[in-house]
């Protein structure tokens, strides 16, 4: 913190145990925050003050209006008593100062220093043994400046000034909470003035935001990437200067919370850190169990409690997530542990926050605009005009912190601000720091750095006269020889745990006269113009023209800034922006062209302005459901004085009639769909729900192949699209029509393979494929995937994407062969879904009906159990030929019979398998209920299947004959060319 010149805080430690360095400020609360120091004439109201009140009063306010130069002070009872300050406009030899506590023991060390960190004085004070801690309340400023406690001298004073002048110093306490006043005229006896503290009666939550409409306060993680600065000072030339990035970085600090105290001078020195607790709950609402939520550090300024407290986030519950919200409330005890007074806050949500995008912006423009935010590099800020400016002659400097804050988006891209200036030192709360620094660089021929001309001490910033063409030390001598230079102060935040700079900021000041007034851009004028022309979805018109005339530019633009249509810009493409602020930036994509038209109105070409929309930009905007399209174009004229005067044209088309729905239907009739060709829902009876897709049909010529034109199962192999509105919507007539199949996610997206392995369906981003991904035990997604079905275009066909070709991989056919070619119930025969999409010959929608159906792709081949008998106990076992127990069908039922070609070829039919393990008996493996009988499979080869030999079984029982006949279910596994099923 920092003091001015005559003005200076004494901040105190109270806790003993640790050291601080307490600095004296400028930061009063609103009550005394613009006292001039400039005093040297006190009039007899001073005189009254000291009689009132003598050398130490217990008030309970103190006030300082500046405008009226009055000190109003509120005794212990009664009424306020205000008293009239003169000004004479003096400077005396004041500086700043830094009061410094150590408690060592019973030892308290008071450390004066100098604003260059020199030790003026640096005394002791041995405490008695009662009371047993350091109080601040009893620290006290005597004659001539010296700094006492309990009315004795510590050993320390506040050197005199040469030229007399009144101070005012406020005393704090460790939590930052004013204490006391002292007022002080040259060498007379000082008026030291103590507040009265009331007891805490209550603790009102200030929210930082609203979460679902409950007050909230944000547990915070912070992203950034750590940037790396080059080391600079103000003399030599750093105009290329510019952060480097590096890795990313996050940061969770302390949660910070704030509180109104009731009343807002309750007692500070009551609060201890050890006796405030938070206690939460988990609301929406069910009551949960004991949070650990440990306060960490706490201060109190201007009626202000803010606490810091440690916080699990994983503890946090999302209402959106959990249904449930966690909510804090704080429990201060005023006397102990136990507390003999123990308030309690209201409830506030936590709501986890993650923040990035940290930046640094300008304090007095909010933070809504990301155009408010500073330069990032020393040649942008070079160039700009400067920001700010510094007068010459200003003995105190301009604080830089004033100036600066930090804005940053948080997970919903929101903008928010972390600190409303730096000057507030909110920002290190969340553990952040800000760093303030002259960067040198040359201007023109000039050889001394235009830096050179400041000083910086901390955040504050002066203008000074160089020596031999470098910087002097903060003081130097101040000359009008300044004026005109333009230094340059880059600013860093800084993670002060990981010490990463985390943002830069570079502002350059201007030195100027007290008579000097910069000269601003300015927004003369707005203008507005709409226009109602229809819009209807459509390929014409190309494009949609919207001029004015001679008489609406003449009179928005031309008369707005005083400008003669000679002197009219000719540039023949404007540009568009945001708004219509000083501030404004271009859009980042246009919205047709506003140029400059050529208007023969009166016989005289003149340009006027034209805004052109083409009909897919047109469509895209209306047909994304908004009901107006607009751009702001601007004019500018440049100023004898460098300044810049805007007027602003806001063209707006809102359509008086809006045709954007154009809409048709895929009817479920003959004249649409080939009726034998589509099914029911997951049946094998007629309906227009599904179709079924199968290998081509055995003949001799044919290789088994699985692909299909989709376009077969509609009539005439054309998909009729009916229901258009063609008198509307002439660009959607039948001819113009341009219609693709394209595969969308299934109802039914986890499915089984015959691998005894699951796996999850899904869509390519073009929908031109089928994909299946391998799931493991827990039903996560694997690195395994591969393409099931794939879609082509064949030539002349009504509609793009018309063929199926199912895929040969084994993760395709695995889920081919799950099931058999009569099992049509849900999760079992493998369903893709298959969707109709139409534009027109430009390539804009139709909202088709009816425009889905599901595909089911058959298992080409099957086996069916048929009467096949073994005999008991039979010498050396009895044994049955396979194919006396079973059969082969394909998927239109037919069977694998001499009368029929050879299906055993065609579908490749490779090996037959059994595991005899796994022969099953009344639901229970046959070894585990009966392990006496054995049965033995002889195997056979891919020649020998294609002949009908499927291999021989032979039942072995060497135990107790059977009374009745028993089933075995044997386990058989079939290999064929699309995989093997079971």
């Amino acid at each position: 913190m920092r003091q001015t010149t005559k003005f200076y805080a004494v901040l105190l430690c109270a806790a003993l145990g640790f050291s601080t360095s307490i600095q004296s400020c400028k930061d009063y609360d609103d009550d005394i925050d613009s006292l001039n120091e400039r005093i040297d004439a006190v009039n007899k109201s001073l005189e009254d003050l000291k009689k009132d009140f003598g050398a130490l009063a217990f008030v309970k306010d103190v006030k300082w209006d500046e405008s009226t130069r009055t000190l109003t002070i509120t005794p212990a009872t009664g009424n306020p008593v205000t008293y009239t300050i003169a000004d004479a406009d003096t400077k005396d030899g004041n500086t700043q100062y830094t009061l410094e506590t150590k408690a060592e023991g019973k030892t308290v060390t008071i450390t004066l220093k100098n604003d260059k960190g020199e030790v003026i004085s640096a005394p002791t004070i041995t405490m008695p043994d009662t009371p047993a801690e350091f109080d601040g309340t009893k620290l006290t400023i005597g004659e001539k400046g010296a700094i006492l406690y309990d009315g004795e001298p510590t050993g320390a004073t506040l050197p005199q000034v040469t030229i007399p002048g009144m101070t005012i110093t406020e005393i704090k306490d460790a939590a930052g909470t004013v204490i006391g006043y002292t007022i002080k005229y040259g060498d007379n006896e000082p008026v030291n003035l103590k507040l009265i503290s009331e007891k805490l009666q209550g603790l009102v939550f200030i929210p930082d935001f609203y979460y679902q409409g409950i007050e909230a306060m944000a547990a915070n993680t912070f992203y950034y990437k750590a940037l790396t600065l080059p080391t600079v000072n103000a003399n030599d030339d750093f105009s290329t200067d510019k952060a480097t990035e590096g890795k990313t970085f996050s940061l969770t600090p302390n949660l910070v919370a704030n509180y109104h105290l009731n009343p807002s001078n309750a007692a500070v020195s009551d609060l201890k850190k050890e006796n405030m607790f938070f206690i939460a709950e988990d609301k929406a609402y069910t009551k949960a169990g004991a949070h650990n939520v440990e306060v960490t550090d706490f201060k109190v300024n201007k009626g202000v409690l803010t606490v810091q407290a440690g916080l699990n986030k994983g503890m946090l519950k999302d209402i959106e997530k959990d249904g449930e919200v966690t909510v804090l409330a704080l429990q201060v005890g005023t006397k102990n542990a136990e507390g003999d007074t123990l308030i309690t806050s209201d409830y506030a949500a936590v709501k986890a926050r993650e923040v990035k995008n940290i930046v640094l912006a300008d304090a007095a423009k909010g933070y809504q605009a990301t155009e408010v935010h500073f330069v990032t590099t020393a040649a942008e800020a070079i160039a700009n005009d400067p920001q700010f400016t510094i007068l010459w002659d200003n003995a105190k400097g301009i604080d830089v912190a004033e100036l600066v804050a930090t804005h940053a988006d948080d997970a919903d891209s929101k903008h928010i601000s972390l600190d409303e200036k730096a000057s507030t030192d909110k920002i290190k709360a969340y553990g952040f720091k800000y760093k303030y620094e002259l960067i040198g660089y040359l201007a023109g021929d000039n050889k001394t750095s235009q830096s050179a001309h400041a000083a910086m001490n901390g955040s504050i910033l002066r203008a000074q006269t160089t020596q031999n063409g470098l910087q002097q030390a903060f003081g130097a001598e101040q000359n009008r020889s300044t004026i005109g230079r333009m230094p340059l102060v880059r600013i860093s935040l800084i993670d002060t745990a990981a010490n990463n700079v985390v943002a830069v900021a570079y502002i350059k000041f201007k030195i100027t006269d007290k008579e000097e007034v910069a000269p601003v851009d300015e927004v003369l004028h707005v203008a507005n113009f709409t226009f109602n022309d229809k819009y209807t979805v459509g390929c014409t018109p190309a494009s949609y023209n919207f001029p004015l005339n001679w008489a609406k530019v003449e009179e928005g633009i031309y008369t707005a800034l005083n400008m003669s249509k000679e002197e009219f810009d000719t540039d023949p493409n404007l540009e568009q922006f945001t708004n219509t602020t000083i501030n404004a930036q271009k859009v980042t994509t246009r919205l047709g062209i506003a140029s400059r038209k050529q208007d023969n109105t009166g016989g005289e070409m003149t340009d006027v302005l034209a805004w052109e929309v083409s009909q897919a930009e047109a469509y895209n905007i209306f047909s994304a459901g908004a009901t107006e399209a607009k751009i702001i174009v601007r004019f500018v004229r440049e100023n004898a004085n460098n300044t810049k005067h805007y007027v602003y044209v806001t063209l707006t088309w809102k359509p008086a009639e809006l045709n954007v729905e154009p809409t048709g239907a895929i009817l479920d009739d003959a004249n649409t769909k080939f009726t034998s060709a589509w099914f029911a829902e997951d049946k094998g009876t007629p309906g227009f729900y599904e179709v079924h897709f199968n290998v081509e049909v055995p003949k001799t010529d044919a290789t088994c192949k699985f692909e299909k034109n989709i376009l077969d199962v509609f009539v005439g192999q054309k998909v009729l699209i009916s229901d258009v509105d063609k008198t509307t919507y002439p660009s959607f007539t039948a001819d113009k029509l341009v219609k693709e199949f394209v595969f969308v996610t299934p109802d039914e997206t986890i499915v089984s393979g015959s691998d005894d392995n699951s796996y999850k369906l899904s869509v390519s981003t073009d929908g031109l494929t089928l994909n299946a991904t391998l799931l493991d035990q827990n039903g996560k997604e694997t690195a395994t995937k591969d393409a099931v079905a794939v879609l082509s275009t064949t030539t002349d066909a009504d509609a793009t994407n018309n063929f199926v070709i199912y895929q040969d991989n084994d993760i395709a056919k695995a889920v081919l062969n799950y099931a058999g070619h009569l099992a049509l119930g849900k999760n079992e025969t493998l369903t893709a879904k298959v969707q109709v999409n139409v534009v027109n010959g430009c390539d804009q929608k139709l909202d088709v009906a009816n425009n889905t159906f599901d595909v089911k792709f058959l298992r080409p081949i099957s086996i069916e159990a048929t009467d096949g008998s073994l005999e008991d106990a039979k010498d050396n076992g009895s044994d049955l030929a396979l194919k006396d127990a079973m059969q082969f069908v394909d998927w239109r039922g037919f069977e694998f019979v001499p009368d029929n070609m050879n299906y055993f070829e065609y579908y490749g039919v490779e090996t037959i398998a059994i595991n005899v393990d796994d022969i099953m008996l009344g639901g229970k493996k046959l070894k585990d209920v009966y392990p006496a009988a054995r049965v033995d499979y002889s195997e056979t080869t891919t020649d020998k299947i294609a002949s009908g030999d499927f291999g021989t079984i032979t039942w072995h029982n060497n135990s107790t004959a059977l009374s009745a006949d028993i089933t075995i279910e044997l386990p058989v596994e079939v290999t064929y060319k699309w995989g093997t099923f079971k």
